[in-house]
This record gives C-alpha cells, structure tokens and sequence, in this order.
C-alpha cells in the first residue's frame, strides 16, 4: 500500500482553504498503518455479521480533509487462509476506475513481496494534478463558453419524464429513489452481441443502451428518452 501511495500523489494529498480557496497539500512520505484484527475465534455467522456491521462504520465516519490519509485500510483474519480487507478512501482521491488501478497494482506487488523479491510500479508520465493544472488552463474563455452553451441547449429546457404504462400513482414531483434489475445473458447471446458492436463499429455498453432504448421506446412511444450515465472523463491514457 505504502508503494502505491507512494506512485499516486493523490492518495497522500489533503485539501484545505486558503484565503477561501481550496488547495492541495501533497505529503511525499506518507506512511499507512495497516492494523490486523483477529476474527478467527469466532463463529462463521459472528464473522459475517461483524464483518458487514464494520464496513457499515466505516462508510458513515466522516473524513477530514485536511488531514491525511483519506483513506484507510483495515486486514481482518477469519481464519489462517482468509482475510478480508476493507478499504475506505474519500471520493475526493478515488472513484471506482482509480480503485480498480489500486487493485491491479495490489495484484502485481503482493506476490513478488511474499517471495521476498523486490518490486517497484513504473514511475507515472504524470499525476492526476498536473492534468487538473492543464485542463483548468484549458478551459477557459471560448472553450469554456462553447461547452457551457453545449449542455445548456442540451439541458436547458424541460427534460421528457419517462410515462411507462404500468406506473400507478404518478407523483407530481418524482424522488431520486431507484431500484435495481440484475439478469444475466447466454454465453451465446452475449457473443453475438460483440459481433454484432463490432459490425456497426460501436462498443457493446453503447449496443446495450441501444438495447435499453428500443425496449423503453416499445413500452412508451416516446422519440426522446433520457438515461443518465456516469462517466470517468478520463480520455489520456496518462490519467
């Protein structure tokens, strides 16, 4: 961990105001404790329960920016061969894409120093503040301008609410509350539907959500549907 941090300035960086900015305070040597806790006494349900009881904790104890870390690590041992390790780590450092970095970089380290053989991460082309340095002075004025004028035309006027017919007890003011729907495809399915992206030089999340308009249109006649989807806005390689 402390070789990961060490190769992401972001994961040694707190944030605090200066003259009613925000800035970044990097701290080079950051060292992670990384404390054990010792679960093999108790029953496999006391673990379960436990161990979901401390990653509910964790997700509720608030951070304080200025501080570092803003993330933190804990090992518990439920048995000789099983541990679990709960990592939580402020959004202002990490966002899903960045985790699965961390986790790749776990993968490639750990074996190498179980066998006692050194192991390094290639060092970074750049960090993720000299992007954030360059894409500020990047948008700026005209492009600043044409991008704000983008989304407000996009955005401006009333978005279409989505009339499924089957929706009892339509509310004047929608809430934000969601569900969600897992299924799963056939191997057979699933490949015909790359063959498929690749025939129409698309990827397969945009034929999916191709996918998932056609069955909304379907059900609602609707020409404009809207979906949100989160993205990364990572288009370097760098970052």
């Amino acid at each position: 961990m402390n070789v990961i941090i060490k190769c992401h300035e972001a994961l040694g960086t707190a944030f605090i105001t200066v003259e009613a900015l925000p800035m970044q305070v990097i701290t080079g040597n950051l060292q992670l404790s990384l404390p054990i806790i010792d679960w093999q006494a108790l029953s496999k349900p006391e673990q379960e329960t436990q161990v979901q009881q401390l990653i509910n904790q964790k997700t509720q104890e608030p951070f304080d920016l200025s501080q570092v870390p803003l993330l933190q690590v804990i090992i518990l041992k439920l048995s000789s061969t099983e541990y679990v390790v709960i990592f939580t780590m402020h959004h202002i450092i990490s966002d899903p894409w960045s985790t699965a970095v961390i986790i790749r970089e776990i993968v490639a380290l750990y074996p190498a120093f179980a066998d006692g053989k050194p192991c390094a991460l290639p060092e970074l082309p750049i960090q993720y503040a000299d992007f954030a340095v360059w894409q500020r002075q990047w948008l700026k004025r005209e492009v600043l301008q044409n991008h704000l004028a983008y989304w407000k035309q996009k955005l401006g006027a009333t978005l279409p609410v989505l009339k499924l017919p089957y929706v009892q007890n339509q509310v004047a003011t929608p809430s934000n509350q969601a569900g969600v729907q897992t299924f799963n495809l056939s191997a057979e399915l699933t490949q015909a539907l790359k063959i498929v992206s690749r025939q129409e030089k698309a990827t397969l999340f945009m034929t999916m959500v191709a996918a998932l308009k056609t069955f909304l249109y379907r059900y609602t006649g609707q020409d404009e549907i809207v979906i949100r989807i989160d993205v990364a806005n990572r288009n370097r390689g760098e970052t």
